[in-house]
């Protein structure tokens, strides 16, 4: 009796031993498809947060690109903007330059007048009236005035104005400027009064 216990006990023991060794098989088997379930689950999440990566780096660069452009075109307006400035300041300077000369322009001309009507006798007020025609030339020419005087030059309707023709003389030719009622002034090279003249038809 005692012998049949302790049999049955061993049969008892090897089987409660197979049990746990058939649990811990399939807890084993369990365990390897739950970690092989995680890491398909983990490799999803890796791709799914890769392609949003992508996705928010392509938007980003796409923003950079747009600033980069606007910046460009910022820049460009700014550089036109200078450029356009910098003319109007100028062409405001020489606007101004030339005005002013235009106004003084009539004592030239009065005094060149004043010299033509007087009287060869009164030589010591003609001779003070071409040292004062001269000082007004070199004060002209020193602001950067050029003065354009085209007694027996061809008739250039760029640099002169026809106020008056008159017959040509014997070795006169036609279309050359006979005598000049106005001198013309050029600043800078450009025309800020034209000549008036008088041409040989």
């Amino acid at each position: 009796m005692e012998k049949e216990n302790i049999v049955s006990e061993e049969i008892i023991a090897d089987e409660k031993l197979n049990a746990n060794e058939s649990c811990k098989c399939e807890s084993s088997v369990d365990d390897k498809a739950k970690k092989s379930s995680k890491k398909k689950n983990c490799e999803k999440e890796l791709i799914q947060q890769i392609e949003n990566l992508r996705a928010e780096n392509t938007e980003l660069a796409k923003k950079a690109d747009e600033y980069k452009q606007s910046w460009y075109r910022t820049a460009a307006d700014f550089d036109n903007f200078r450029k356009r400035n910098n003319e109007t300041r100028a062409n405001a300077y020489f606007d101004g330059k030339s005005d002013a000369i235009k106004s003084i322009l009539i004592v030239g001309d009065n005094l060149d007048r004043a010299l033509n009507s007087i009287s060869a006798s009164d030589e010591q007020t003609k001779n003070g009236i071409e040292l004062v025609i001269k000082q007004f030339g070199e004060i002209l020419k020193n602001m950067g005035v050029e003065e354009i005087n085209p007694v027996g030059e061809v008739f250039d309707p760029n640099l002169h104005e026809a106020v008056h023709q008159i017959e040509a003389l014997e070795g006169e030719e036609s279309g050359t400027v006979k005598s000049v009622f106005k001198k013309g002034y050029r600043l800078s090279g450009k025309m800020i009064r034209y000549a008036q003249v008088i041409v040989v038809k």
